[in-house]
């Protein structure tokens, strides 16, 4: 029986790709290629009306996403309270 880090003999190791080979982003060395996008999870805490911030579930959530020599693009979230004026 193969080794369950051994990948069928149909596929050759991601790991020999370029995907995994480092990369130099202006003065930035990443170890591979793969890159998490941002994304709109909703996490920040409300400060006040309007006013949201990253918390702790926000830090917790990239944190468990996190590599050493990756690259995250973190998401965005309300910084001001916008005032209809219809």
């Amino acid at each position: 029986m193969p080794k369950a880090d051994t990948p069928p003999s149909q596929f050759r190791p991601l790991k020999d790709t370029i995907l995994f080979s480092p990369l130099k982003l202006g003065a930035i060395n990443l170890e591979h290629r793969v890159i998490q996008a941002p994304l709109t999870r909703m996490r920040a805490v409300k400060e006040s009306d309007g006013i949201f911030v990253p918390g702790d579930l926000t830090v917790e959530y990239y944190g468990q996403r996190a590599n050493r020599g990756g690259l995250q693009i973190t998401e965005a979230t309300d910084i001001h309270h916008y005032v209809s004026r219809l």
